[in-house]
């Protein structure tokens, strides 16, 4: 897992700064959220990415430090998402996918169903309702805190681990279900 540029002194330094120096590093771990968020949905996890920086960028001087500003990121990732989901109308992941759909992680059959695995995977993520399917990526995907994913949904700790582990639950029923074997 990426070790992201959370260390830098806010106060020491101003936004503006804090944020060029962690562009580099947030980017991909935004994009692979994006991306395994919208997975199916037709929605363009490069334009999203890009509209999360770009409004981060305008929106620069609003950030008070309150939070880190990975998960300030975030959050606007998490907004921006799901207005583009209500913009195309879309409240559900579709449960059919296209293959051209957005990958969040690498493609490739290694031979050993590695690749069936991941595909019955991010079908099972994606048929999860999105306070599930959104902690699970936090969590499991992205490598986040439960208290850096409280700060971002505004909700608690304890609510938080409770979808998770329910979340996963889901999960593995469905891979169950599928004849997978988690």
């Amino acid at each position: 897992m990426m070790t992201l540029p959370t260390d830098i002194d806010t106060d020491a330094h101003p936004p503006q700064a804090v944020f060029r120096h962690g562009v580099d590093a947030w980017y991909p771990a935004i994009y692979r959220h994006i991306a395994a968020s919208t997975y199916g949905t037709g929605l363009d996890a490069d334009d999203l990415t890009q509209d999360v920086f770009m409004k981060a960028w305008r929106k620069i001087d609003t950030f008070d430090g309150r939070s880190s500003m990975k998960t300030w990121l975030y959050a606007i990732a998490r907004t921006t998402v799901l207005d583009a989901l209500r913009r195309r109308k879309i409240r559900t992941v579709m449960s059919v996918f296209s293959e051209r759909g957005a990958s969040f992680e690498p493609e490739g059959d290694r031979g050993d169903g590695t690749a069936e695995l991941r595909h019955h995977l991010r079908l099972a993520i994606a048929s999860l309702p999105e306070a599930y399917r959104t902690v699970i990526l936090w969590r499991d995907v992205d490598g986040l805190s439960y208290a850096e994913i409280a700060a971002i949904a505004g909700e608690s700790e304890g609510t938080l681990r409770s979808r998770h582990f329910e979340a996963r639950k889901r999960l593995r029923d469905h891979l169950t279900r599928n004849g997978i074997t988690p």
